[in-house]
């Protein structure tokens, strides 16, 4: 610590008033002392002064108009940006959630109406090679008694009130006796329309004497179908589930990467606005 002179008015007397360490009193040519800046303390900048109309609120140099044109500018842009990557996201989670709807709703509809039958129609083991079969008796039934199944049925769990029963006779192998068997329109005995029409099936088939090709089961010798196409069956199973699943397993795959990697379709904070009283201070 060191002491400098300090006058007091016109008197002659001084008083010692201390100095900082940094501070040196050196002698001038007057007479007096001088005080000198230590060379490692800067002078301060022009805008960090107190109360000065440039320095910032944390003394920071002063923001130009441009700078701030320019900032507001980018942060609208990258805010659409980011707009845009949500409104995407929450498209993409919608039609992934409705690839699984759809595909679970297409299951309950296809499973009972073609993979069963065609499942049925696999395991009967038709041959590829039809025989010729005769009609040898028909008979129709309206009562619920006699109805316990039908050759053609409209409808698989409606009740039956109505049924016809088609007998058919073919000749399993040359030479041997002809062999009686069931003619149905399919394994199931019923079917939904289109693929069905018992109208159709009962003015072709249901006649005594009609002679048509037929396919009899390899795996049940007692029924016999008029239409049958090998592989078909198969195709049918094939894309009746292989469609639905692939739908419900690509929208699955699709809202895990989604939750897995929830960065880029969280909202981020935006950057905030520069106070205003600095775009004032910058005017100035």
């Amino acid at each position: 610590m060191h002491y400098r002179p300090y006058s007091l008015g016109r008197s002659s007397s001084r008083v010692l008033e201390p100095t900082s360490s940094s501070q040196q009193l050196v002698p001038s040519s007057s007479g007096g002392t001088s005080r000198e800046e230590s060379p490692d303390q800067q002078p301060p900048a022009p805008w960090a002064a107190a109360g000065s109309p440039q320095a910032g609120a944390d003394g920071k140099p002063p923001i130009s108009v441009a700078q701030l044109i320019r900032e507001e500018r980018l942060r609208k842009a990258l805010q659409s940006r980011r707009s845009f990557k949500q409104r995407l996201c929450t498209l993409i989670n919608l039609t992934a959630a409705m690839l699984i709807i759809g595909g679970g709703a297409a299951l309950l509809f296809l499973v009972p109406i073609v993979v069963d039958p065609a499942v049925a129609t696999i395991q009967a083991d038709f041959p590829a090679r039809p025989t010729a079969c005769r009609t040898e008796r028909v008979r129709r039934y309206r009562t619920h008694s006699n109805c316990s199944w039908s050759s053609c049925r409209e409808g698989c769990t409606s009740d039956l009130y109505y049924c016809v029963h088609v007998y058919v006779s073919h000749t399993p192998t040359e030479g041997a006796p002809p062999a009686e068997a069931i003619l149905v329109v399919n394994v199931k005995t019923c079917g939904y329309p289109p693929r069905v029409n018992c109208s159709a099936f009962e003015d072709e088939y249901a006649r005594e004497g009609a002679v048509f090709q037929c396919f009899v089961s390899g795996a049940n010798a007692s029924i016999a179908v008029a239409e049958f196409q090998p592989g078909q069956a198969g195709e049918e199973v094939l894309h009746a589930l292989g469609i639905p699943l692939g739908a419900i397993c690509l929208g699955t795959v699709t809202v895990c990467v989604l939750q897995l990697r929830p960065a880029r379709c969280r909202r981020r904070p935006t950057p905030q606005r520069r106070p205003s009283g600095e775009l004032k201070r910058s005017q100035q």
